[in-house]
């Protein structure tokens, strides 16, 4: 049975089982796959994630607040495949309230452009 990391835009990547939030392992087969991978894993799309089974209609762990450890890395295999490692931790405290304060920022800031450009 395959597991699936779910990011916050919805990108499912298959990975290893056993996967916690400090360790997880995906096998890309070349390493154009695995600049896909690395490319989606930004603070912003692992803000929010899941693990899911195939097969399976609920995710087994679902985290918020959650922010990069480490960028991922790569290492090739001998047989080209690449084994992709992603490291993710929970927010603390005051990472978690900067976090939700520049989303609102963003929020607050699109409101204000909609509003002066309909004023011209």
């Amino acid at each position: 049975m395959n597991n699936f990391l779910k990011l916050k835009d919805g990108t499912m990547i298959e990975i290893e089982e056993d996967a916690t939030l400090e360790k997880i392992v995906s096998i890309a087969p070349d390493e154009t796959k695995a600049v896909e991978i690395c490319k989606k894993i930004t603070e912003d799309n692992v803000c929010m994630v899941e693990f899911q089974r195939s097969g399976e209609n609920k995710p087994y762990g679902t985290y918020e607040n959650v922010t990069l450890s480490d960028i991922p890395s790569r290492q090739t295999k001998s047989d080209g495949a690449v084994i992709v490692t992603i490291r993710l931790r929970k927010m603390t405290e005051i990472e978690t309230v900067v976090h939700d304060f520049r989303q609102s920022q963003e929020m607050q800031n699109a409101v204000l452009d909609q509003i002066l450009m309909g004023a011209e």
